[in-house]
Parts: structure tokens; C-alpha cells; sequence
């Protein structure tokens, strides 16, 4: 299980909200520690849509069940400390305790040499043997590390962490992106839908760095396995973009080759920089 009261400082009531799928976890972990856990009814929203200067907990599992939970969850961390704790979709979990151990020291390497890498290039190119081939420009300067510091200084933390991402700048990726069996078009910066673009935007180059979590979709945690880079779409302001919607989720490339696309010489493939 997560060691979760690292997390939770000075609060002594906190709000668990979770689904049918993992009552298990629950029980587990207020019975685990010291303070007060109160469940909360998802079906019930009037029962936490409104918390405020609160800590509330969540199973990442919610996404699946319920996709209109996002929304509000935005609006509800920008007035609480929100936990966000990742079990899969049901019991995946009890098969990968590895899960629950991340190598801070590797994970913050990791993530300096991505920085490193990536410092002096901002218009690259993504290209996976799966068919992946998309080019895109990177805000200059601007760029997040996910790791044990950041998390501390964060209001929203998220277990397990480990990755580095950047911004995209608005309006310059063009491609396409295999998701599985599906081939997402990608035209001036929007997903396009019937060869017409919508209103969704690619905003986030990402790319994992904790080897702890298995290379497995049924994690939310899935984009931070090391090895694989993940594209976002939506909202991108919270970590240096331009763009404010109220949805974000990601798409996770799983073997990748990362160059510049003036160039096309290799920069990151699968993670390890191109030296």
C-alpha cells in the first residue's frame, strides 16, 4: 500500500473518495493510520463538490467510471490538498506491490538527464514502430519534473510519479499518433475528426521515469512507466502552457524515438538520451 500519511502534513480529517472496486482499499488504509478517514458516496455529489481547505484522497479508478468526476475534481484542487492514489482497475495492485516503491534517487537522475537532453531542442519529432509519426514545437524554457521535491511542493500530488513533461506550443503539431488499433490525426495542433479538426488540442510531450510501475494500461500511472513517452490533450496551463480547458488525459506511446525534427537526429529513444 502507499505510505499515504507522508502525504497528508498536519491534516487529521480526510475525505477518502473511492468506488465500488476498491472498498478493500479503503478499509486498509483507515484502519493503517491514526486519523480520520470519512468515505465519500460518488454517486452523492452535494456530499463533496463544495469541500474546501480540506484533504481529500482519490482513487484514480473514478476516471473510469465516472469520466464528468474530472471536471469537478479540477475546480476542487485549486481549494484543497488532493491525493490522488493509482490501483488500477480493480485488483491489479496485489500482483504489483513493486508499485508501491519508487526509486526516488533513480527517478530524479532520470529526470535531469530528459532536462538535459531536451534543454536546447524544441521543435522534435516522435516517430514508434507501431506507426507513430508526429512533429511538434516545445514551449521554450518551460518544463515539469515529477519527483518526491515536487510533489512535497505541490497541492496535488499523485502516487505513483516519476516523469518529465513540457508544454507544447499551441497550434504547431502535425501527425498522426497509433493508439492501439486506432490512428489518431493530428492537424496544426488539434485532433482531427472526419478530416476536420476539433476542439482538442495536443498540449503535452511527456516522458516516464519510474521503472516500478509495470508496463501495463490498466494503471492511470501507465504514462509514467520508464521507457515510454505520452502525449496530453486539454488543459496544459498547470504545468507551463498556455491553455486553460477543464479536461486533460494522455495518450502513452510505449517504445518512441525522439528527434530533431530539423535534423532528424536522435535526441531521447525509449528514454536513454542519444549521446
Amino acid at each position: 500500500m502507499y505510505n499515504i500519511d507522508y502525504w497528508l502534513l498536519n491534516y487529521t480529517e480526510i475525505y477518502f473518495m473511492y468506488s465500488s472496486n476498491h472498498v478493500d482499499v479503503f478499509e486498509i488504509h483507515r484502519h493503517s493510520t491514526d486519523k480520520k478517514f470519512i468515505g465519500i458516496d460518488i454517486n452523492v455529489e452535494n456530499h463533496w463538490r463544495n469541500l474546501r481547505d480540506k484533504c481529500i484522497v482519490v482513487i484514480n479508478d473514478l476516471y473510469y467510471r465516472n469520466k464528468g468526476i474530472e471536471k469537478i475534481l479540477l475546480k476542487l484542487e485549486k481549494n484543497n490538498r488532493i491525493v490522488y492514489l493509482d490501483y488500477g482497475k480493480r485488483d491489479e495492485w496485489k500482483e504489483n506491490k513493486s508499485l508501491f516503491i519508487s526509486d526516488d534517487d533513480e527517478i530524479e537522475i532520470r529526470n535531469k538527464i530528459i532536462v538535459n537532453a531536451l534543454q536546447n531542442t524544441y521543435n522534435l519529432r516522435v516517430v514508434c514502430n507501431r506507426g507513430t509519426d508526429i512533429t511538434f514545437d516545445l514551449l521554450e524554457r518551460k518544463v515539469f519534473e515529477e519527483n518526491k521535491i515536487t510533489m512535497l511542493s505541490n497541492n496535488v500530488i499523485t502516487l505513483p510519479y516519476g516523469e518529465v513533461c513540457f508544454p507544447v506550443k499551441e497550434n504547431t503539431a502535425n501527425g498522426h499518433i497509433v493508439w492501439g488499433t486506432k490512428m489518431i490525426k493530428i492537424i496544426s495542433g488539434y485532433i482531427c475528426l472526419n478530416n476536420k479538426p476539433s476542439a482538442v488540442p495536443l498540449c503535452e510531450f511527456g516522458v516516464g521515469t519510474n521503472s516500478s510501475i509495470l508496463d501495463v494500461e490498466q494503471y492511470q500511472s501507465y504514462e509514467k512507466t520508464f521507457g515510454t513517452c505520452h502525449f496530453g490533450f486539454g488543459r496544459n496551463i498547470d504545468f507551463g502552457g498556455t491553455i486553460d480547458l477543464n479536461f486533460h488525459f494522455d495518450i502513452v506511446v510505449p517504445r518512441f524515438n525522439c528527434m530533431d525534427s530539423n535534423t532528424n537526429s536522435s535526441v531521447l529513444s525509449s528514454f536513454e538520451p542519444i549521446v
